[in-house]
């Protein structure tokens, strides 16, 4: 209630203070009461957090589910730029020990939120998140992935900071999953392989800790490990990547490792069509034109536009080639809306043909119910639509006596009839006699 009223600095200083007795109480139920009252004044006020963090903090050791849950929340809404390190390492921690499916995705996403808007600073930021990717890759969306790496390829984003700050921070960013990869946990999940891919391969120079052949190396025996836990899986996407990761690598190195031409080879020969056509492309290169690997594989390139020559200009010496070798010129087609394309284009089409027929179908040459279903709906016909079949005494026949004077002819001599002679009737009344014939005068 005190909330809800106009902020009157006497009354919440109260309730702070019978908040703190609720909070350090040994019953359950006096702590939930302190944790949902503070909760209510944290949201409008929330200076009032500071005096009770520890306090809060300690609840999260209770074994009383509904007090953990209410706890978890709280600290989220506790958060501010000051606390956040504090927080999001306890929020980390007891994501670790968790199982409730339910709660490891809501804390994932309360984590996700609270570091990209109280970051301190970027390192800091790639740190947590990678960290979170290792706890709960699964549970975390991937547009977060995908704003971690264009942080690490953007920096801070600002035309007027210095460039070496970028620098260091992909340096950092790199060294951290250059000892991931050193000492690879059992299982990885898809979005950690995938984001430690990418950073290797497009910063992956920059490492001081290890070699970049050896990184080289790693990725490979990644690769090449057999583990699909290890891999995120094992899924097609991510083997190109980790792929790709390799191969941007070696265009950096200058050569290509043993290793890695290994894996390359053997990908050559995968089920994988798009890896396949891949390293069947990067070992034609290698073989065939290996200065030409910085210019296609460019050093940190990945937000540099790509100039695209819509009239293939670089074409042009080998067009001139080919006609002087008895080539013939390139014509460009006329455009045609119309939709007599289908009969062909330019000369080979004709005007007067036409996608639709316009000639009119011919008349019928007998006229209705005279050809094969002409025995249909005739009088010789029963009422259920069996032809020749004698109705029963009392049936629907009655009602028309010309159907019962005499039976009808039968249609098709060769096929077989239903004989009802000297049956006996069993169903409905049976007929009245029929009436006496007149006697015949004399």
């Amino acid at each position: 209630t005190i909330t809800a009223i106009y902020p009157f600095p006497v009354l919440l200083d109260a309730a702070g203070n019978s908040i703190s007795r609720f909070l350090s109480s040994k019953s359950q139920n006096l702590r939930y009461l302190g944790v949902t009252g503070l909760a209510s004044i944290v949201e409008r006020h929330p200076k009032y957090a500071a005096d009770h963090q520890l306090a809060v903090i300690e609840c999260l050791e209770d074994r009383d589910e509904t007090l953990l849950r209410k706890t978890l929340d709280l600290l989220y809404r506790m958060t501010n730029p000051v606390n956040v390190e504090f927080i999001t390492e306890k929020l980390l921690h007891f994501l670790r020990g968790s199982t409730d499916p339910y709660l490891r995705k809501d804390l994932t996403g309360k984590i996700c939120r609270i570091a990209e808007r109280y970051a301190p600073n970027n390192a800091w930021y790639v740190r947590t998140i990678t960290e979170l990717f290792k706890i709960s890759g699964d549970l975390v969306d991937p547009a977060v992935a995908t704003n971690l790496m264009s942080l690490v390829a953007e920096g801070t984003g600002d035309e007027n900071d210095d460039e070496e700050a970028d620098r260091v921070l992909r340096k950092q960013a790199v060294e951290l999953y250059v000892n991931l990869l050193s000492k690879p946990p059992s299982r990885m999940p898809r979005v950690l392989v995938e984001t430690m891919a990418w950073v290797l391969g497009e910063y992956g120079y920059l490492s001081s800790v290890m070699p970049l052949d050896a990184i080289i190396d790693g990725m490979c025996r990644l690769l090449e490990s057999g583990s699909a836990a290890k891999l995120g899986g094992g899924l097609p996407s991510t083997r190109r990547l980790v792929l790709s990761a390799i191969m941007k690598m070696v265009a950096q190195y200058g050569s290509c490792p043993a290793m890695a031409a290994k894996v390359i080879d053997n990908y050559t020969k995968s089920s994988d069509p798009d890896a396949q056509k891949r390293c069947l492309e990067f070992q034609t290169i290698l073989t065939t034109a290996p200065h030409m690997l910085g210019e296609i594989f460019p050093v940190d390139a990945s937000l540099e536009d790509v100039d695209v020559d819509v009239n293939l200009g670089f074409l042009d010496g080998l067009v001139a080639e080919a006609i002087s070798n008895g080539g013939r010129p390139y014509q460009k087609p006329e455009d045609d809306d119309d939709d007599d394309g289908v009969f062909g284009s330019g000369a080979h089409r004709t005007d007067t043909a036409s996608a639709f027929k316009m000639t009119p179908y011919e008349k019928p040459s007998t006229a209705p119910g005279q050809g094969a279903m002409r025995g249909f709906g005739s009088a010789s016909m029963g009422p259920g639509g069996i032809a020749n079949t004698a109705l029963p005494p009392g049936g629907s026949g009655a009602l028309n006596p010309q159907v019962n004077a005499a039976p009808a002819p039968v249609s098709n001599p060769g096929e077989p009839q239903l004989v009802l002679r000297n049956v006996a009737n069993v169903w409905g009344k049976q007929a009245p006699p029929p009436p006496p014939s007149a006697p015949v005068a004399a």
